[in-house]
């Protein structure tokens, strides 16, 4: 704290110091996405540029593959304090021991319960963080909320909700894959977790409206995903996120699917590969379906098949790319890849599933269609046709400008923090005399 006078001899008044903000975040949540690190980067980004301190403890939830790695060391460098903690899964047989038995029972993990929010990062928080001065505390997913009460309850606990999971079990159930995301099979479960925040940050308008029919009454603060990639390329490869379309990508035309080994990726990428592509080579023969992530690997090879799997730079990746597929049948929330590929400028080929929170319009916005014949007719218009494919990519980027654009996101999160803004936080205070 620092003393300053105003205006007049003898009064002095302190100047707080920046306000400290904790992200509690794991490293790949529940489901594991293919950009796993990018949600706390991106809030974390915008907290310190709304002129925030903020710390971050990182729960290790699996192994880390050697991209990750240096997606944790770009994330480090974001934050003021940076701490990261294995899951006893990881490291404790004990504890690896009582999963197997509880796998062979066929018991189910809770959610928020030992398995996701383990005893080993609630000690930690309590020894080291809970008597801190912090301003507030975000845990990222609801699978985290109970490390929220650890702290004092004068101090702001958010969640970031960016999905709601009983919605996505169900979605998954109706198509016979209940199993898939059975700790969200407990939607009261999910709500209890919830009420343990004073803010639920959510990444869609339909998501806030949800969250009240469901009967909660807390703050809800809208913070859709920006699209941020945390390491955009070992060359350093720059680009304006939402503000400049790509260079033409290379030919043959690429149709580009990203995905972890996901249930829903692997059902929605298995039913391109089969049902739309092979429809799809019909109007464009010299197209490829490009595949990457650890979905690839699951899928069945053929010709103008390319299984690339894990790649250092996605940023290339959607460069290159002329269509992104994203054909998901299953889920609920914004999708991230979605958005990735709306402030890349590029053009979008989904479902209603995927395009769900991101009020696009389809055929004019996006391609979105949930039946394989009408998809894939759709996509070999774009590829065939330079100029209604350039028409994809300016509504795809005017689209990111207005809802997703890195500048103003996350400004509504900033002020119910009561932070500045970062237009404001760009205008230099005036500077107050010092007494000596």
């Amino acid at each position: 704290m620092s003393s300053a006078a105003y205006g007049f001899p003898g009064f002095t008044e302190t100047v707080p110091d920046r306000p400290k903000i904790l992200i509690i975040a794991g490293s790949h949540g529940f489901p594991p996405t293919q950009a796993r690190l990018s949600r706390p980067a991106e809030i974390a980004a915008a907290l310190r540029e709304s002129g925030a301190a903020v710390d971050l403890v990182l729960l290790e939830e699996k192994q880390l593959q050697p991209t990750e790695e240096d997606a944790v060391d770009a994330l480090r460098e974001l934050v003021d304090e940076f701490e990261l903690i294995r899951h006893p899964a990881l490291v404790s047989v004990v504890f690896q021991t009582v999963r197997r038995l509880r796998a062979a029972f066929s018991r189910r993990d809770r959610l928020g319960g030992r398995l996701h929010c383990p005893q080993a990062l609630t000690r930690l928080l309590r020894s080291k963080y809970a008597a801190r001065e912090y301003r507030a505390v975000l845990a990222c997913g609801v699978h985290l909320a109970k490390a929220l009460t650890v702290f004092p309850r004068w101090v702001e606990k958010l969640v970031d909700l960016q999905c709601l999971g009983a919605d996505a079990h169900r979605s998954h159930d109706r198509l016979g894959r209940g199993d898939a995301l059975p700790a969200y099979s407990d939607a009261t479960r999910e709500l209890s977790l919830l009420s343990l925040a004073d803010v639920v940050l959510l990444t869609s308008v339909a998501d806030t409206v949800r969250l009240r029919e469901l009967g909660i009454r807390k703050d809800l603060v809208l913070a859709p995903p920006t699209g941020r990639l945390l390491v955009p390329s070992r060359r350093q490869y720059k680009v304006k996120v939402g503000e400049a379309p790509y260079f033409e990508p290379p030919r043959p035309p690429r149709i580009l699917c990203v995905g972890s080994e996901t249930t829903a990726n692997l059902d929605a990428v298995r039913w391109f590969r089969r049902q739309v592509y092979p429809r799809l080579v019909l109007t464009a023969p010299t197209c490829r379906l490009r595949l990457v992530g650890e979905v690839a690997r699951h899928i069945e090879p053929g010709p103008g098949v390319d299984r690339i799997g894990w790649v250092d730079c996605l940023e290339e990746e959607y460069r290159d790319a002329t269509v992104v597929a994203l054909p998901l049948r299953m889920g609920s929330g914004v999708r991230r890849r979605a958005v990735e590929a709306l402030t890349r400028g590029k053009a979008l080929a989904t479902s209603t599933v995927g395009a769900y929170g991101t009020g696009l319009e389809p055929q004019r916005d996006a391609i979105i269609a949930d039946d394989a014949r009408t998809l894939a007719l759709e996509i070999g218009r774009a590829l065939v046709s330079e100029k209604l494919r350039q028409d994809y990519e300016e509504r795809a980027l005017s689209v990111a400008r207005e809802s997703f654009h890195q500048d103003h996101a996350l400004v509504p999160l900033a002020e119910r923090l009561y932070l500045v803004s970062r237009q404001k936080s760009r205008v230099a205070a005036p500077q107050p005399v010092v007494t000596t």
